[in-house]
């Protein structure tokens, strides 16, 4: 780990990487995939008319309005002839940063422009503060994901993930996708488990990562305390901790 202190060392009976971009995973020689992304931005605007009714209606409803910039997560509105970018080189993340600002930058001057009163009826107020990259790499598991498995029963599975675009869609969740292959003491979650595809979209998100970091947390844990590592623990008993948490396992339930 290197911070302000300098590099150091940080020892622990068991892992979870939860980088995002499988980053531990990765240096650690877990074999791991990447993908590339469409450019885009998301930007909270805001103008003086809206903020004004704003107050005199006593009310904040409406008071944001979101502008999406950029490709949608399937690619529509991407700058045409522009590559698409890896979140895992330092240069192409600076470079997806800058190429969002610019796309910023040119909507305001072209809406700004054609409104008499400007900067005062069409601002930003909020830039993300991140790059906001979909999917970069992630860790290639016991088991993988992937389209066409949400509704899918896994004898492994440990959790439940509704997919936020679309209702109906529920994926299970098989133990198997938090742990690398070819790595022992390691687990991931959120953004770098083992999913690919439509089911990488599905499991990616906030709601997603927190419920699979859980998971991983929880089992981290067990192979602490238990001496053992993650391969090796019997998922009934992460089962068992988790249905203390009221975390159902299947579809069905």
């Amino acid at each position: 780990v290197e911070n302000k202190s300098g590099r150091g060392v940080l020892r622990g009976r068991c892992v979870v990487d939860a980088t995002g971009d499988a980053d531990v995973a990765f240096r650690a020689g877990a074999e791991c995939e990447e993908r590339d992304n469409w450019l885009s931005i998301w930007v909270l605007e805001e103008s003086l008319e809206v903020a004004q009714k704003a107050v005199a209606e006593g009310s904040g409803a409406g008071l944001l309005h979101r502008v999406y910039l950029g490709g949608s997560d399937t690619g529509k509105g991407h700058p045409p002839g522009m590559k698409k970018f890896r979140g895992t080189d330092g240069k192409e993340v600076t470079e997806f940063i800058l190429e969002g600002r610019r796309l910023v930058r040119e909507h305001y001057q072209q809406k700004q422009a054609g409104d008499p009163a400007g900067r005062l009826n069409c601002f930003p107020v909020t830039l993300p503060a991140m790059a906001p990259f979909r999917t970069t790499r992630r860790i290639v598991g016991e088991t993988t994901l992937s389209a066409g498995m949400d509704g899918r029963h896994f004898d492994d599975s440990v959790g439940l993930v509704g997919d936020w675009r679309g209702p109906g869609r529920v994926w299970e969740i098989p133990y198997g996708s938090l742990l690398p292959r070819s790595i022992d003491g390691l687990l991931a979650a959120g953004r770098c488990i083992s999913s690919e595809g439509k089911a990488w979209e599905a499991t990616r998100v906030i709601h997603g990562s927190a419920h699979t970091g859980e998971i991983a947390g929880i089992a981290a844990s067990l192979a602490a305390r238990l001496d053992t590592t993650p391969r090796a623990l019997d998922v009934e008993t992460i089962r068992g901790e988790l249905r203390q948490r009221g975390i159902a396992f299947s579809v069905e339930e």
